[in-house]
């Protein structure tokens, strides 16, 4: 009996249709290890179960893509994880066949960290039709107030499509459109769509980051902080935000990144910095006194 994938994504009119369920965590890893020899922690096979929607391809196509500390579970997987390019191609014609306007809401979908269909329609230049014609291509659903993609690895193929540039002008539209509203987002896309040094943009993420740390989310300080220290154009004070980034992944799990991030080069120019600072309160003092 011919057996099709899920409608929505392959055109097979006629065929009896069978619906198959994506691998759990232990198949997932069993598949990893006979297909590529890769080991992975449990927490990302976990990871990848969930970003892949246990699809066998992807579980197949995805571990080799990973670096060894990402296999590890020593640093974060990207968000959304990269398909593979058979992945990619599976999806691909179809994200191809829609309009301009459409994929540009797409992309930014893909971009956002959140469902929330008003900040979704506002980055895209108050667009709802190119969300409707995605939904009509069976790459999105749309509810109310909420917008959800058919399936993980799509929102992984429309940002893997897409060039460095359109992801950062996503990135800037959402940061705008969330500005007045959440200003947190808005700092972590506006981040995003950064290229080069910016200290104002840095300086916004340090205080999402202490936003974090006060409710208990050391990771997520942990990876604002990392940004801003790319982002920070002063090395001393570069290399202090990637201490503190270090510290914080160090109590979120990440043992061995924290330890590299506050390692010797990293401390000593923090101590530095700090030490200047000191030094520089009491010959101001004098200098007044003078």
């Amino acid at each position: 009996m011919p057996v099709t994938a899920r409608r929505g994504f392959f055109e097979a009119r006629g065929v009896p249709e069978l619906r198959i369920e994506g691998s759990g965590r232990e198949d997932a890893g069993r598949l990893v290890r006979q297909t590529s020899g890769v080991e992975l922690a449990p927490a990302v096979v976990t990871r990848l179960v969930e970003a892949t929607g246990g699809n066998p391809l992807a579980l197949i196509e995805i571990p080799p893509l990973l670096h060894e500390r990402q296999r590890a579970g020593l640093e974060p997987l990207e968000d959304p994880l990269r398909a593979g390019v058979a992945v990619e191609h599976a999806f691909g014609a179809r994200i191809a066949a829609l309009s301009p306007s459409a994929r540009r809401a797409l992309l930014v979908a893909a971009v956002s960290n959140t469902d929330g269909l008003s900040a979704i329609v506002a980055a895209a230049a108050g667009d709802s039709a190119g969300l409707d014609e995605a939904e009509a291509a069976g790459l999105i659903s749309a509810e109310g107030e909420r917008v959800g993609f058919r399936h993980p690895l799509v929102r992984s193929a429309v940002v893997g499509a897409a060039p460095a540039g359109e992801r950062r002008a996503a990135h800037a539209s959402l940061a705008d459109a969330l500005d007045g509203l959440d200003a947190d987002r808005a700092a972590w896309h506006r981040a995003l769509a950064t290229l080069g040094h910016d200290e104002r943009v840095a300086a916004e993420l340090v205080r999402v980051a202490e936003g974090a740390r006060r409710r208990g989310g050391a990771e997520a300080q942990a990876r604002l902080l990392e940004r801003a220290a790319m982002l920070t154009p002063d090395r001393e004070r570069r290399a202090e935000r990637l201490h503190d980034g270090g510290r914080a992944a160090y109590h979120a799990g990440r043992a061995d990144y924290g330890r590299r991030a506050i390692g010797p080069g990293a401390f000593a120019c923090r101590r530095r910095a700090v030490a200047r600072r000191r030094c520089r309160g009491p010959h101001r003092g004098r200098a007044r006194q003078g």
